[in-house]
């Protein structure tokens, strides 16, 4: 349990964060919410920075749970378990092994921000099983294959039209200008550049 906190307070906890770099501390190699389930009113986990490489039984906390932070860690999919807490409203998925972005995601109808940088995400296309998330106004992609590709922004930003920020960016007004024009050819699958990318580290706040 969190430190300090009594089994009686477990039930009003509203927010834990377990961040750990250093790398003497014990870390956490699943995530099987069934521990957390006398957290009836947690809204907020931070798990950053363990070797957590499934998310499963979460759904003890799909009704409270507002705020993910699974950042630095080693989980390979979004898996269905992840997409049953569809009240998340920040989700934080960046510095894992994340190779695809499943139709599953859609189930998330009340997520703002959704952090997936630094994975290996391959796809392009993979980006249109966000447009059914009509409330997701920040993304962050960077640093994946797919950000290798030329014109990847502006193809994210046709498809996305609700996006505010992009990787950290914000959408400018010629972009969204840009995005209203109606096209009068199809958009084209942004082809690959050659650029090198940095990893960069990840915040340890709750924050997507």
């Amino acid at each position: 349990r969190a430190a300090g906190t009594a089994p009686e307070d477990l039930h009003s906890l509203q927010r834990l964060n377990l961040h750990v770099r250093d790398r003497s501390f014990p870390k956490i190699s699943s995530l099987d919410t069934t521990s957390l389930s006398a957290c009836t009113a947690l809204q907020g986990l931070n798990l950053s920075y363990h070797w957590i490489s499934h998310v499963t039984h979460v759904h003890a906390l799909a009704s409270t749970l507002t705020e993910l932070n699974l950042a630095e860690n080693h989980i390979t999919e979004i898996s269905s378990e992840l997409c049953s807490l569809t009240r998340l409203q920040l989700l934080n998925l960046s510095g894992n092994r994340i190779r695809c972005i499943p139709v599953e995601i859609s189930a998330l109808q009340e997520l703002v921000s959704l952090r997936m940088s630094r994975n290996t995400i391959d796809t392009v296309q993979d980006i249109e099983n966000l447009t059914g998330l009509s409330k997701l106004i920040k993304l962050r992609i960077d640093n994946n294959p797919i950000a290798l590709h030329e014109n990847t922004r502006v193809y994210v930003l046709s498809i996305l039209t609700q996006l505010q920020s992009l990787d950290g960016q914000v959408v400018g007004v010629m972009e969204q200008d840009s995005r209203r024009r109606p096209h009068h050819h199809q958009q084209q699958t942004p082809q690959t550049q050659t650029n090198e990318h940095t990893p960069h580290g990840s915040s340890s706040s709750f924050d997507a």
